[in-house]
């Protein structure tokens, strides 16, 4: 397991070696282990591509140990497709309640001010205003509740 402390304190002392002091015990120790770490990473990542290549060689030599890595890689595979999956749904929430939050276009996806009627990038309704009503004599709106008309007296309610 790699020490991801130690990894990041040794670099961050890499850098400021130029103001400490060399023979500081304390510092050669954390430089000494970054660099360690640097080197166990790099041997790493030679052993993986050394297993790569020799099981695309000589898989079958290798009996149980290459069934068991299939099966892992197997898992791998589901848990990344989780993953991708749950990123979807994310994104999916997000675009939720980013429609919520804010007026966007059906037809060009432009994000408009939420009391915008028009989108002010192609022009496309954006919202069907629910219909006032309107007095059934001389057509003139008014708003809920009204019990007479105020432009020609006309009973609504």
């Amino acid at each position: 397991m790699k020490d991801v402390f130690t990894e990041g304190l040794g670099n961050l002392l890499n850098g400021l070696s130029d103001i400490l002091p060399k023979d500081d015990p304390d510092l050669r120790i954390l430089t000494g282990k970054a660099k360690l770490s640097d080197l166990e990473r790099q041997s790493e990542e030679i052993y993986i591509e050394i297993g790569k290549e020799a099981i695309e060689r000589d898989g079958d030599a290798y009996g149980n140990k290459t069934d068991s890595l299939k099966e892992i890689l197997s898992k791998m595979a589901d848990i990344q497709k989780d993953i991708d999956d749950a990123r979807d749904q994310r994104q999916q929430r997000c675009g939720d309640v980013a429609k919520a939050l804010f007026n966007k276009c059906p037809k060009c996806g432009k994000i408009n001010p939420d009391n915008a009627k028009f989108c002010a990038d192609c022009g496309t309704r954006l919202k069907d205003e629910p219909a006032k009503p309107v007095c059934p004599r001389c057509g003139r709106e008014y708003p809920e509740g009204t019990k007479f008309c105020s432009e020609c007296g006309t009973r609504l309610a």
